[in-house]
């Protein structure tokens, strides 16, 4: 959504992706704290870790990795704050594009920054 919000940009688009903004958000930050998630990936590096391929063990341990840096091991009320926080770095990020973002227009099929914004 936040892909074509980008390159389609419209009055209806851009209210429809606000609207989503916290219920995508709080879907990524879940999703990234998943403890039964994280615990499988975690078996599979404990379990099949030696018989995977170089590639493999990277991509499961750099899912791990992100879990960890998600707070999948902090106590319910960090993740709680953790997931108010990231709303809030979402809904400001939006509120950056709207602002400082052109959309595309005819003939120019990308996004531009605004000059007031560059510096």
């Amino acid at each position: 959504m936040s892909h074509l919000n980008a390159v389609l940009n419209s009055d209806a688009l851009r209210s429809a992706y606000n609207a989503c903004l916290p219920l995508l958000s709080a879907y990524q930050t879940d999703l990234a704290q998943s403890e039964p998630l994280f615990r499988a990936y975690r078996t599979i590096a404990d379990q099949e870790g030696a018989a995977l391929a170089p590639v493999q063990r990277q991509v499961i341990e750099h899912a791990m990795r992100d879990f960890r840096l998600a707070g999948v091991g902090l106590p319910a009320q960090r993740k709680e704050r953790f997931k108010s926080v990231m709303l809030e770095l979402t809904q400001l990020q939006a509120k950056s594009k709207r602002t400082c973002w052109m959309p595309p227009t005819p003939g120019r099929a990308t996004s531009r920054i605004r000059s007031s914004c560059a510096d």
